[in-house]
């Protein structure tokens, strides 16, 4: 236990220096979420795993190594710390080719949105736990046809974070109204393709990230903009809420095992994860075929298939145990070492571009709230939504 007591004091130490006047509020969001889960760890009983200890047994050290690697994650929230350090938010004039490119994504999203709806509503109707059977225990992959406009409607849903970013962005914009609106419901196609599964990430990282954006924005938008805002939070919160309940207790008898003790396992997840995978070979680990097989096909190599049986292997456990996965604390550290750097390095850079400064942002709050589960980046498309990503940021030029 005291590891994880640890893990909560590496925490406070992380937020000490935000602990000033000025300070952007949105740190506090995604800081918190991962404050959260160290302190429901301490409620949670990892014995409701299947093959995990009891707290006890776990070594500590490993608890503090997750606390350390997290808040180096976390690290690049120093450099965009302060209003200042950010650019100016109050107006954004889009240019032609940028207005190019989001009427494809409108037209892209739209049809996503238009495509997975149906699937969404019958998913509902049929109910979380029957959803769940058909797709775990009847060994299909997916409600959704296997076809290539499933595909091409999953892509469009990956970039749902940034048509979001786009939509606040655009609020005090040249775009008309008619726009403003089509960008909010494209921002939507996450959460009615999550829908066709029954899953609560899509509504669950929806609100957190509409929260994080709103705190942002805030003090550029008009009173009468504020009251719709909070009117229209407060109507997606409440069924958002609704929703993700119903889908617990759906899927669930005990409550432990929901989205609050998704949150309060991560630490054990990962040690876990450490001590089993130590006990085998090297060549256990999955390499790179089941977080990055995008790396794999492009250098002609086979993705493998792995049948993960015991509950450690696919339990949620952070981007980290993900990371730790493809080949032990040399992946682990190599790969978040890349992707923590590549955020810190272009958020210091897009200081003088909002363009740049929403797409590295967007991507980075992607890749952090989604990660307090899992790599949610690690399919195939979530590979192609990383390289497209990091193509538009770099191509991005500074403005004076």
């Amino acid at each position: 236990m005291i590891g994880l007591y640890l893990n909560i004091i590496i925490a406070i130490i992380f937020i000490i220096p935000f602990l000033k006047k000025g300070i952007s509020k949105d740190v506090f969001v995604i800081w918190g979420c991962y404050f959260l889960s160290s302190v429901l760890a301490l409620f949670f009983d990892p014995t409701t795993f299947s093959g995990f200890k009891r707290p006890e047994a776990y070594n500590t050290i490993h608890f503090v190594i997750y606390g350390v690697l997290i808040f180096y994650a976390l690290s690049p929230l120093y450099v965009i710390k302060r209003k200042s350090d950010r650019p100016n938010l109050k107006s954004y004039f889009f240019s032609h080719k940028e207005r190019i490119i989001t009427n494809f994504a409108i037209i892209g999203g739209l049809y996503s949105f238009i495509y997975t709806l149906p699937f969404a509503v019958a998913s509902l109707k049929l109910g979380a736990k029957e959803v769940r059977t058909y797709i775990l225990v009847l060994e299909e992959t997916s409600v959704l046809p296997q076809n290539f406009f499933t595909t091409i409607a999953v892509a469009f849903a990956t970039f749902s974070s940034i048509y979001l970013g786009i939509f606040f962005l655009s609020l005090k914009s040249n775009f008309n109204s008619k726009k403003k609106i089509l960008l909010f419901i494209i921002s939507l196609s996450y959460v009615v393709n999550s829908l066709c599964y029954t899953a609560r990430d899509g509504l669950l990282f929806y609100m957190i990230f509409g929260l994080i954006f709103i705190l942002n924005y805030w003090e550029t938008f008009s009173k009468k903009l504020r009251k719709r805002i909070m009117l229209g939070s407060l109507v997606l919160v409440l069924g958002s809420v609704y929703m993700l309940k119903s889908f617990t207790d759906d899927r669930f008898e005990d409550s432990s095992t929901g989205t609050m003790g998704y949150i309060a396992s991560q630490p054990y997840v990962f040690a876990e994860n450490i001590d089993q995978r130590s006990e085998f070979q090297k060549e256990y680990f999955y390499g790179l075929s089941l977080r990055f097989p995008v790396i794999n096909s492009l250098l002609g190599i086979e993705n493998k298939d792995f049948d993960r049986e015991e509950q450690y292997e696919w339990t949620f456990g952070t981007f980290l145990t993900d990371f730790y996965s493809i080949n032990g604390f040399f992946s682990l550290i190599l790969v978040l070492v890349i992707f923590t750097e590549f955020f810190r390095y272009h958020l210091r850079d897009s200081k003088n571009n909002s363009m740049k400064f929403l797409l590295t942002y967007t991507f980075y709050m992607h890749f952090i709230i989604s990660g307090l589960f899992y790599f949610r980046l690690g399919n195939f498309s979530g590979n192609v939504y990383i390289i497209i990503m990091m193509v538009l940021i770099m191509m991005q030029k500074n403005k004076k």
